[in-house]
């Protein structure tokens, strides 16, 4: 259960991290797996607490030996374009942003600002030149945190 981090951009700067690789979030990517994009039922949250407007969003793996089995993903959280920066199973990428593309056609306008992209740790990924995300594989489960760039 590896402690490294796979540096990842939201938009701009990720500088590389302890080891890993780069990965841009929300970006294309070989590989995944034959989870199912489509929604699992009507209303409620995943077990990973995601949710798609008024539904829940399907379950990815979050499983990890090391950062590197793990990358960060975005996944729009309001009508206004919120966005939650998630770590998953990398291998689940491709079904990840395929359930991603489908949630997001479900949001109607809204007449608002989206905030800066927030990672799992809580933390606001407020200047990208300052801050890169980062995967981490923490107690055998992919998870998105911010770290500060020297």
């Amino acid at each position: 259960m590896g402690d490294g981090g796979s540096a990842a951009s939201a938009g701009g700067g990720g500088g590389g991290g302890d080891g890993g690789s780069a990965a841009s979030a929300g970006g294309g990517g070989d590989g995944g797996s034959a989870a199912s994009a489509g929604g699992g039922g009507a209303g409620g949250e995943s077990s990973h607490g995601l949710t798609c407007h008024d539904s829940s969003f399907p379950v990815f793996s979050k499983a990890c030996e090391q950062a590197s089995d793990c990358v960060v993903l975005e996944h729009i959280a309001s009508c206004c374009g919120d966005i939650l920066l998630v770590g998953v199973d990398a291998d689940d990428r491709d079904a990840f942003e395929l359930a991603e593309a489908i949630c997001a056609a479900t949001y109607p306008p809204c007449d608002c600002a989206a905030g800066p992209p927030l990672a799992e740790d809580g933390k606001a990924l407020d200047n990208p030149s300052e801050a890169a995300v980062v995967a981490r594989c923490k107690e055998g489960s992919c998870t998105s945190e911010i770290r500060f760039l020297p």
